[in-house]
């Protein structure tokens, strides 16, 4: 199937500075999706995770299935906090990987896409 483009994603990122091994970093995740993806009533969620060899990836973070905004002109997620030593063990260049799913009361949730980025 080609891709197509049935949304956008918004990624807003600030760090914190502390101690090594104690910096948090702050996401602000939004997106845009196509109506023909998800309705009104869904409820979308994410969960980040850190790649630990090329093809592998671990969650560190897993948000509510729920967003701010129901409006489905925007989904807005609710700030996430994250230690860096969690998030890529300090590495920036580490990559990260979001997945985005929409939530099924049977627990089989649809993969509605994915998206990578490094802290760098």
């Amino acid at each position: 199937m080609p891709n197509k483009n049935l949304g956008n994603i918004v990624i807003r990122g600030e760090e914190n500075t502390g101690t090594k091994n104690n910096e948090i970093v702050g996401f602000e995740v939004r997106a845009t999706m196509s109506n023909s993806v998800v309705k009104i009533d869904d409820r979308v969620f994410l969960i980040i995770s850190r790649q630990v060899s090329p093809g592998q990836y671990v969650p560190v973070y897993k948000s509510e299935d729920t967003c701010e905004d129901t409006t489905i002109k925007y989904i807005i997620w609710k700030r996430i906090k994250i230690l860096t030593s969690v998030l890529c063990k300090e590495d920036v260049d580490r990559e990260i990987r979001i997945d985005y799913y929409k939530f099924q009361n049977t627990g089989n949730h649809i993969f509605l896409g994915a998206s990578t980025t490094t802290l760098t």
